[in-house]
Formats: structure tokens, C-alpha cells, sequence
């Protein structure tokens, strides 16, 4: 595509930033596109924190349930691991990931946009949107070293990006988790790393420099704003080298890991695994080397897991697990996997409340999603998608259940765009939503 404009030497936008682009693909540069503009401005108290806990395959409908009583929010069996946290979840009834999806293959449309609520559109590489993840992190995730922490739980092999990733950085790029411990934690920490990527973006500043002379202005001023957000990213990764903070900002409780750095590869026990990677999400929180962050437990379709490690659960894949045939003792099967998943965000929860930050605990300024993509596994069913969200006193009024009857009230974006303003991104619309929920 040509420039509306004249330049100087007949050269297309494409030729110029040809040698730029390629960087923009490593994934420590997703922020570049986001950096401009500076520094937020300094918090003088602990920062908010979001985290999406996601599954896959669904639930079984009727073992998915909460209700309000006089005596607080009680909860379905499966969801019994977090009565201690009743009084810090919200749990949403009727909720629709999209009104019309462009055709039907549940697996592959009603799981890579569980955050973007987008439907998914054909092609080599699906288009949906930005991830709510990825979203907040063009605000939120300036003020850190890492934008946006991506972890799952390897599971396999699986089929085609649509079934492995549930986060966009945008309509054409999905982020394929990081499923190695190890990698997320020198990620996370290791300097040298660090240097050579500022070394990297002292490359694309050459580069820059050297095609900028053959711009006319209004590229030029195009130019100059990509040149600012590069340095804006070389400051960010100043800071982190030297450990260095903005003058009056908040400090973290936790200035050095805590943990030893994990060893290679993934533990072969999926309850060693599935606590490691939340450890390691805590660790970025209570270090601030992020403030976003995702983790999927497992992967939806065939994704090879498996539960056998719970008592009187068959060995066999979470896929096949969730595609009960109606069979009682078969659905209870993919019941108590559930329940080991609801488990998994209670542990979550009660790490983030025995940490003091000040007065506050870290639950008291996170916000919380935790769910799944089908109402009802076996069947594919996509009339709701289960989500629950959770947090503390100054993100989240809990005990209580949202049942949306209006289509007004329906779509899962709602919620997005509620969290994103709790998350401090003052915004009118995400995705399809039409209204925000009263969350706080």
C-alpha cells in the first residue's frame, strides 16, 4: 500500500519498516506498539493486579450452580473448595461468549476468544481480537518490566492454534503460553537476557535512523513515534538491570525471589506442575515484575491430560473425560476434575491472602477470572459460559450471583469491560459489550 503522501524517493511505508518488523514478532517487544506516552503516574500504594485462571471442556450444567441465601453465597459441590472465599467471588449466570458465530466447530470457536469475545473469522491464521489480557496490559503493563505473563500447563500435543491459546496481542496474533517453568521464571528474572535485548533494540534505533532521512515529514513524525516507544522500552529494561524504581513509587514486600529457579523441562505430576506455575504468577506479583497475567491449566479438545491421579478417576484425556454419554457415574467423573481446578484457585486466592502488603492483603487490590469456555462439556452447549470472578475489597463485592436475563446483560464482554475498570483503563466499550457490571 502505497503513502498518501510524496516522498522524497519512491518507497513504499512496507519497504521502509521491512527490517523493523521481524522484531516486532520476539515477545519481550509486545509492548513496543504500547510504551508511548511515558511513565504512568506514581503509586504511592500497593498496584492492582489482574490474573485469568482458565480451563477447558466445559462443565457439566447441573453441577454448576451458587446461590444467594441469608446465610451467604452457597455453592454447588464441585465448587465447595472455595466456601472459604464465598464471600470474594461473584458468580455469573447466563453469560454469552458470542450471538452469532460465523460457523460451527464449538473446540475451535468457543475457546481462543474466551477473553476477546470476538468470533473467531476463517483463515490460515484465525482473526479475532486483542485478548482482555493483552488489553489491559497497554495501560497497565507500561509501569513494568513485563506487560503480560502467559503461562500454561503443556499438555501435549494439540490442534492448531485454536485450541492452545486464549490470549491475543492482537486480532492476528496469538501468544502460545509458555509452558516451561524454567523459561517463564529467567523470563521473569534473568538479566542477561535483558541485555541483549536492549542490545537488539540498539539495532532497530540504527535502523531507524537510517531510513528516516529518506522521509517526508508526516512519516517522519510516524517514525518518531515508534522511535519513542523503542526508548521508552529501553527504559523499562534499564530499570530492570539496575533493579531500579521510579522515584516515590511503591515498593514490592518482595525484592528477590523467594524460589529456587525451576529445573528443565515440566514436572511430570500435574498437581506439582499446575502449583508451580501459580507460584511463579504470585512471585511476578509480589515482585511487580507484572501485574497481568494468565494462566490455562489445560488446553480444550484433545490436549492429553490426565486425572488419573484423582481417586476413582479413569486415566484417560481431559477431552474424553468431559464427553460423559450421559453416563451418572461418568459425569461425576468430570465433575471432581472441575473440582480439582476450583481447588487449584482456592490455593491461589489463599496465597494472595497471606500476603500483606501494607496493611492490605494482595487479594484486597486483585481481580480474579476463573472458568471455562462451554456450560455444558459433553454437548458443546455455548447458550452460557461458566465464569466466576473473584478479589478483594477494593476490586470485588462478592456473596453474590449476576443471573444476565436481557441480551443487553449477556455478553461475556461486560465483564470484561467491568474488570478493565477496576484495572484503572477508563473505557466506554470492549468488544460487544454494551454495559459494565457493578463489580466493586
Amino acid at each position: 500500500m502505497k503513502s498518501e503522501s510524496k516522498h522524497s524517493l519512491p518507497i513504499h511505508r512496507r519497504t521502509v519498516l521491512k527490517g523493523l518488523g521481524a522484531t516486532l514478532t520476539l515477545p519481550w517487544l509486545e509492548s513496543l506498539v504500547w510504551a508511548s506516552g511515558g511513565d504512568a503516574a506514581v503509586a504511592a500504594g500497593p498496584p492492582k493486579r489482574w490474573a485469568g485462571l482458565i480451563f477447558g471442556n466445559g462443565v457439566v450444567p447441573e453441577h454448576w450452580w451458587a446461590k444467594e441465601t441469608p446465610m451467604g453465597l452457597d455453592l454447588c459441590e464441585v465448587l465447595q473448595p472455595l466456601h472459604k472465599h464465598r464471600d470474594n467471588l461473584v458468580f455469573f449466570e447466563n453469560l454469552r461468549l458470542v450471538k452469532d458465530p460465523p460457523f460451527k466447530a464449538p473446540h475451535g470457536t468457543h475457546f481462543c476468544n474466551l477473553l476477546s469475545g470476538a468470533p473467531v473469522q476463517r483463515g490460515s491464521v484465525p482473526k479475532l481480537a486483542t485478548s482482555l489480557d493483552h488489553y489491559l496490559a497497554q495501560v497497565v503493563g507500561r509501569d513494568t518490566v513485563l506487560p503480560v505473563l502467559n503461562l500454561g500447563c503443556r499438555a501435549g500435543n494439540v490442534r492448531g492454534v485454536n485450541l492452545s491459546t486464549i490470549t491475543w496481542s492482537s486480532p492476528t496474533t496469538p501468544i502460545i503460553p509458555e509452558a516451561y517453568p524454567r523459561q517463564a521464571f529467567d523470563r521473569l528474572f534473568d538479566v542477561t537476557s535483558k541485555a541483549e535485548d536492549k542490545s537488539i533494540l540498539d539495532d532497530v534505533l540504527a535502523q531507524v535512523h537510517d531510513v528516516r532521512r529518506k522521509l517526508d515529514a508526516a512519516d517522519r513524525t510516524k517514525l518518531d513515534e515508534y522511535t519513542d516507544s523503542v526508548r521508552q522500552v529501553e527504559s523499562q529494561i534499564d530499570r530492570a538491570i539496575k533493579n531500579e524504581r521510579p522515584p516515590g513509587a511503591w515498593k514490592p514486600t518482595l525484592s528477590e525471589p523467594d524460589m529456587a529457579r525451576p529445573e528443565e523441562g515440566w514436572p511430570e505430576a500435574v498437581p506439582d506442575y499446575m502449583r508451580l506455575m501459580m507460584d511463579l504468577i504470585l512471585l511476578s506479583f509480589r515482585m511487580d515484575k507484572t501485574r497481568i497475567a494468565t494462566l490455562q491449566f489445560n488446553n480444550d479438545g484433545v490436549n492429553y491430560m490426565k486425572f488419573g491421579f484423582l481417586d476413582g478417576i479413569p486415566n484417560m484425556e481431559h477431552h474424553g473425560i468431559s464427553h460423559h454419554g450421559g453416563n451418572p457415574d461418568r459425569k461425576l467423573h468430570h465433575c471432581r476434575t472441575i473440582q480439582y481446578h476450583a481447588e487449584q484457585l482456592a490455593y491461589f486466592m489463599d496465597r494472595m491472602k497471606s500476603i500483606d502488603e501494607g496493611g492490605v492483603t494482595m487479594l484486597d487490590n486483585s481481580s480474579l477470572l476463573f472458568g471455562t469456555n462451554f456450560i455444558d462439556g459433553h454437548h458443546h452447549s455455548v447458550d452460557s459460559v461458566p465464569l466466576i470472578a473473584a478479589g478483594g475489597k477494593n476490586t470485588i463485592r462478592g456473596g453474590r450471583v449476576i443471573s444476565a436475563q436481557r441480551e443487553m446483560d449477556r455478553p461475556a464482554c461486560n465483564l470484561y469491560l467491568s474488570m478493565a475498570r477496576i484495572m484503572g483503563v477508563e473505557v466506554d466499550q470492549f468488544g460487544d459489550s454494551y454495559r459494565a457490571f457493578d463489580l466493586v
